[in-house]
């Protein structure tokens, strides 16, 4: 059980009962190994899990006393409520404590929505395949191409995609999955995810046509090359876009060896030169000269339609 009024590694006297350890320092979380794998399973990425433990830390550290059954069914009043655009739990200011009893875990688990959540999910993990593809040849070595800051840079790259939350993988992968399965395999297809929210960064998409007149070699430094020149493009068109992570693949829903390209730029360093050679780039290639501009529309936890007989 998780009490909030137990205070102190002298007031921990009763078995199977956390609270605060030591409430001067860095606050220690205590999970055991039924709820470890619960909440690891739930937030399965380091900002999700990362910002629970943060917000489950201010919740007990505030002037509220609070006393739940167990880690599990505290976990449900943060995965379904917001403050802004972030989870965190939101009980009333006025209660002054709060008490959870054990079930809420298992009627979360059975809830429409959170099946519903579980199955739209699934298009995600192509995001983390991707981020895994990306490390496993920059550890062993086996990148096509990579800049003289080497392993440091693409493992900069690999932060900005790492650092995305589950439900934000879901929405990248619907983007780049979607660009590659409207392109054809001769055109060229170019989407870019604009962020919701300041300090985010955007994302350049790329489906770049593979001409067979070229060398593997000559295809790849095209294709890098025209990423690049569209994150150039994208930066002169949205002075406050600070970072830009832009990804390339082959055009075309199957093609015998699919590949892809990453990079940043660092849109902090910026130049009157190079915003001239951006928009001189933009009017000879045409890139994003014309852009049709759509919402996204994605529920975290999607309606379900209520079944009737």
């Amino acid at each position: 059980m998780l009490e909030s009024p137990v205070i102190g590694l002298d007031a921990h006297t009763r078995p199977f009962v956390i609270g605060d350890l030591e409430p001067t320092k860095t606050f220690i979380h205590v999970l055991d190994d039924t709820t470890l794998d619960i909440v690891m399973a739930a937030l399965d990425t380091i900002s999700d899990f990362v910002s629970y433990l943060s917000k489950k830390e201010e919740l007990f550290r505030s002037d509220k006393d609070i006393f739940v059954t167990g880690e599990e069914d505290l976990l449900p009043f943060y995965m379904t409520k917001m403050k802004g655009e972030e989870h965190d739990f939101d009980f009333p200011d006025e209660y002054s404590g709060v008490f959870i009893p054990e079930g809420h875990w298992q009627e979360f688990c059975e809830n429409p929505q959170r099946k519903a959540q579980i199955e739209e999910d699934k298009i995600s993990y192509s995001w983390d395949e991707l981020i895994e593809a990306f490390n496993t040849h920059a550890l062993e070595g086996s990148q096509y191409w990579v800049d003289q800051g080497g392993i440091r840079s693409s493992e900069k790259v690999m932060r900005f995609l790492a650092s995305t939350t589950r439900f934000e993988r879901r929405v990248l992968s619907k983007q780049f999955l979607g660009l590659i399965a409207k392109t054809k395999v001769d055109l060229c297809g170019r989407r870019v995810h604009i962020p919701t929210r300041e300090g985010l960064p955007f994302y350049v998409f790329i489906a770049f046509p593979k001409n067979h007149v070229w060398t593997q070699e000559d295809y790849r430094e095209l294709r890098l090359r025209h990423l690049m020149d569209c994150c150039m493009v994208i930066r002169s068109m949205y002075p406050d876009a600070k970072d830009i992570v832009g990804l390339a693949t082959e055009s075309g829903t199957d093609p015998v060896l699919r590949s892809e390209d990453s990079l940043h730029l660092d849109g902090r360093f910026w130049n009157e030169e190079m915003q001239k050679e951006a928009e001189e780039v933009q009017r000879s290639l045409g890139i994003f000269a014309k852009q049709n501009y759509y919402r996204i529309q994605e529920s975290e936890f999607p309606i379900v339609a209520k079944e009737t007989s």
